[in-house]
């Protein structure tokens, strides 16, 4: 008769031992400073850039005062569906103070160039819709035009995206 090595009791262990690696690795990530979740700020700030592109046809704004006009007209249900409280600041970055950086012209000039099948286009960088101007400790959150995902880059990795600006 030959025995399980791990039993029962064993299998219960490693899944307990692996539990506890996977606490550890997120308790050290918050520890040095990493995000744990994504800036709500710039998220709330991507859904409504979303709301805004789904009622003009896909189009993003083409200036940050024409997405802080369409706002103006969110009635309290649209609030509600966005899950922001209308009141909240979602133009200025919580972490650096500043308010956020658009990039409209440039997402939208490389939307036009993909769709035409131009690859040299996406070449100068990644198309961001919104950044924080500065982020702390040498780190900045973007949000990208497409997928509309919150991403911490460093500088040099924002630069390359902006292609210098």
């Amino acid at each position: 008769m030959t025995r399980n090595f791990f039993g029962r009791w064993g299998v219960l262990g490693v899944g307990f031992l692996g539990f506890c690696l996977v606490l550890s690795g997120c308790s050290r990530a918050s520890q040095q400073g990493g995000p744990t979740t994504e800036p709500p700020h710039l998220t709330k700030l991507g859904r409504v850039i979303t709301r805004y592109m789904a009622n003009n046809k896909g189009q993003p704004p083409k200036s940050e005062k024409e997405l802080r006009d369409f706002v103006k007209t969110l009635k309290p249900d649209d609030w509600k569906d966005l899950n922001i409280d209308p009141s909240e600041d979602i133009w200025t970055s919580p972490r650096d103070k500043q308010p956020y950086k658009f990039y409209f012209e440039r997402a939208a000039a490389a939307e036009a160039a993909r769709l035409k099948g131009d690859t040299k286009a996406g070449q100068t960088g990644t198309p961001i819709i919104a950044a924080e101007q500065t982020g702390v400790n040498g780190k900045r959150y973007v949000l990208y035009s497409v997928g509309g995902s919150v991403v911490e880059v460093t500088d040099d990795e924002f630069k390359k995206m902006v292609g210098g600006q």
